[in-house]
């Protein structure tokens, strides 16, 4: 009789093990690489917007609301033909947005330390890998 609870308790420990890796592996399987990235780096408060023909996608993240002065912003553009962030930043007060199809707008307010503010714009081009500053 011992020997049997003991195959039974075998036999269900194995089977709940066996079943627990399988259904985590399906999971990896299916969540795309860039939720995964995004999820990460942010946990659930990112937001994705592909480029419009989908071969790019801008992630941000705002560690502030829109009522509280002076949200910041974490982003990264990511490229889906070869699976991998060209760019991440972060930006103090800041703004990022498609520009067109292989371009971004980011816009990070500074306060210097003598309490001066300052803008810096740049437009980041996927393509290039380029970062080109505004006055």
């Amino acid at each position: 009789m011992i020997r049997i609870t003991i195959l039974i308790s075998a036999w269900l420990l194995i089977g709940c093990h066996s079943n627990k890796s399988t259904s985590k592996n399906l999971g990896d399987q299916n969540t795309p690489p860039i939720d995964q990235l995004a999820n990460d780096k942010f946990g659930d408060n990112y937001f994705i917007d592909e480029n419009s023909d989908g071969k790019y996608s801008l992630v941000k993240s705002k560690t502030k609301t829109f009522k509280e002065i002076g949200f910041d912003i974490s982003y990264f553009i990511y490229d889906h033909t070869i699976n991998k962030i060209l760019i991440e930043d972060s930006l103090k007060s800041g703004y990022v947005e498609w520009e067109d199809k292989h371009h971004i707008k980011a816009i990070n307010r500074k306060v210097e330390p003598n309490k001066t503010r300052t803008k810096e714009v740049y437009i980041f081009n996927v393509i290039t890998l380029e970062r080109q500053y505004q006055p």
